[in-house]
């Protein structure tokens, strides 16, 4: 069931900020993997006619965080075993690459804006904010991609990012403490510093299969 607190949103609200607000919401853990998304309730919630939460929950399908079951209706996608090993080859694929060319292309700025991300992922740490310290890591991520500057990599990451929130949600769980989240990137950023592509790559590896042989296990 839906339980957001959003305030409604306007009667002109497109299907693309309907599913931006589900989004969100399964993100920050108000939805979890196997929940029912009610589209009475969630019209009711937003404010809005069933139409656009119709064309929301299709478009959210098609990315991978829902499923709809005939005669049963639409639920958050729950992340099976086989799933969440595509899941973390393909992104182990995508993030290696980058973090390998970016050991090789950095500049000045560009490891200062990591340095920041960096930070911003300790200050949440500090504060025992977990919701924060995710989405902090995941935006780190995202930086990452950006900043090698490949434009087929980035359109790739994108389209799977919501999928890889997911993913991220689940192996977080491991962590010991909350600041193990933010130590682990120290190697990467000085592999990136001292321009070592496979440096950069392995410490990558080692951050984000923590957790994966625990989850598996749950999966299964």
């Amino acid at each position: 069931m839906v339980t957001a607190q959003s305030r409604p949103l306007e009667r002109s609200s497109t299907a693309s900020q309907v599913a931006q607000c589900v989004r969100g919401q399964i993100a920050r853990g108000e939805l979890a993997p196997g929940d029912r998304i009610v589209e009475l309730n969630l019209a009711r919630d937003l404010g809005v006619s069933r139409s656009p939460i119709r064309e929301a929950l299709g478009q959210l399908e098609l990315e991978g965080l829902v499923e709809s079951i005939p005669y049963r209706g639409a639920y958050v996608r729950r992340l099976d075993a086989v799933r969440f090993r595509q899941l973390l080859e393909f992104r182990l694929a995508l993030e290696e690459f980058a973090v390998r060319r970016l050991a090789r292309c950095i500049d000045a700025t560009g490891l200062e804006r990591l340095r920041s991300a960096l930070e911003r992922i300790a200050e949440r740490a500090r504060a025992s904010d977990f919701e924060g310290a995710i989405a902090a890591d995941l935006s780190l991520h995202e930086m990452l991609v950006e900043l090698a500057g490949n434009e087929p990599l980035r359109g790739a990451y994108r389209a799977m990012i919501n999928e890889f929130r997911l993913y991220i949600r689940l192996t977080s769980r491991h962590y010991a403490s909350i600041a193990e989240l933010a130590s682990e990137h120290d190697d990467l950023l000085r592999a990136l510093e001292a321009r070592k592509p496979s440096g950069a790559a392995l410490a990558l590896r080692r951050h984000i299969v923590h957790g994966v042989d625990d989850v598996l296990e749950e999966l299964s």
